[in-house]
């Protein structure tokens, strides 16, 4: 009789079980395992998931801030590019962005996912990841509720919620003649992040610690939550917004709003290290990503020449956030322009919107 070997006489393997889909689990079994997600509602939650709606205490002496934004897959993010926890954690913060330029607190999210049904559901499960950890590091936001339905791509809608102090309150159309235009941090980092996610080539030709950082604020953006607070307590600051589509077009909405022109210079702006080199290495103007990019997620916001000394000493000690002076709104009549090199040349719409012609702006990860 003929031997056997050792590995013919092993029992066969079993093939690993598939990860289950969206469709496996169902709505009822997503949700339950979305409430375990989302965590224990904070003590200002009177109803959170599981009824018709949330029910919030809110304080009588603050205004409520309500905000929406989504993010939708090959429009703001690519799975084969950001993990499901960036995406949760981007999806959070850049709503919370949105409260800070108002100068208030996010308190509470709604979270509605539009999904295909052959979604893994430990993508899901990921992106909740995300929302937490972007929660808790913006000192505690709840998730309350949302909705889910069926898509063909992957949506992430947030509604937030936040409050503010009446006399905080900053909105976009204070600015006047003269004011200083100021912005925080850096500029164009999460745009060198984008050239360098669309191109591994490009990628390995930057220094790693940059590249890295680039890629970092494309994927999980700091949205300056204290310093919003901080400028809006100052009660100084004369109109504000956030960097979510570009300081050319984000400034140029401000100067809409308010009625006024500006001069930037181009000189003053606060490019980030990682700029440079990328856009060397893709051959690009590194201003335009640094002017035109989009999702930096700074604020930008105007200042009497007289306040500028106190409110930038009061946010760089309470914050350890700088405000860098970079121009000046001037009448609206003289346009909104940009200095370089002692050239004068129009700010220019730049950034990113929507519903442009195909081919207006490359790129499907960059701005809201």
């Amino acid at each position: 009789m003929p031997r056997v070997s050792r590995r013919a006489r092993a029992r066969p393997r079993r093939t690993a079980a598939p990860d289950p889909r969206v469709a496996d689990v169902g709505e009822l079994g997503l949700l339950a395992r979305i409430t375990e997600a989302s965590g224990p509602p904070g003590p200002d939650v009177v109803v959170g998931i599981g009824d018709d709606t949330a029910a919030v205490r809110v304080p009588a002496d603050r205004l409520s801030l309500v905000t929406t934004d989504a993010l939708v897959e090959d429009v703001h993010f690519r799975r084969r590019t950001s993990t499901p926890e960036d995406v949760g954690w981007k999806a959070l913060a850049i709503n919370a962005s949105d409260i800070a330029a108002m100068g208030g607190r996010p308190r509470h999210a709604l979270v509605s996912l539009m999904l295909p049904p052959d979604l893994p559901v430990v993508w899901v499960d990921g992106l909740y990841a995300g929302l937490r950890a972007m929660a808790v590091a913006a000192g505690g936001i709840g998730l309350i509720g949302g909705n889910l339905a069926q898509a063909e791509c992957v949506v992430v809608d947030v509604t937030m919620l936040g409050d503010v102090a009446p006399g905080c309150l900053v909105r976009r159309d204070g600015a006047r003649v003269g004011d200083l235009v100021v912005v925080t941090g850096t500029l164009g980092r999460a745009a060198a992040g984008l050239v360098l996610l669309d191109n591994t080539m490009i990628r390995n030709m930057v220094e790693p610690t940059l590249a890295a950082r680039a890629v970092a604020a494309q994927r999980r953006p700091q949205p300056r939550l204290g310093a919003g607070r901080v400028l809006g307590e100052t009660r100084a600051v004369r109109a504000m917004i956030d960097l979510s589509d570009g300081l050319a077009l984000d400034l140029g909405r401000i100067c809409e709003a308010s009625g006024v022109g500006v001069r930037v210079d181009a000189a003053r702006l606060p490019v980030d290290p990682c700029v440079l080199p990328t856009a060397a290495a893709a051959r690009l103007d590194a201003l335009d990503l640094a002017v035109g990019g989009g999702e930096d997620y700074e604020l930008l916001f105007a200042l009497g020449p007289g306040d500028a000394g106190a409110v930038l000493g009061r946010l760089e000690r309470e914050t350890d956030t700088s405000g860098v002076v970079i121009g000046r709104f001037v009448p609206r009549e003289e346009g909104c322009t940009i200095v370089r090199d002692g050239a004068s040349r129009a700010l220019g719409e730049g950034g990113w919107t929507h519903f442009r012609r195909r081919g207006a702006r490359p790129g499907a990860e960059g701005g809201r």
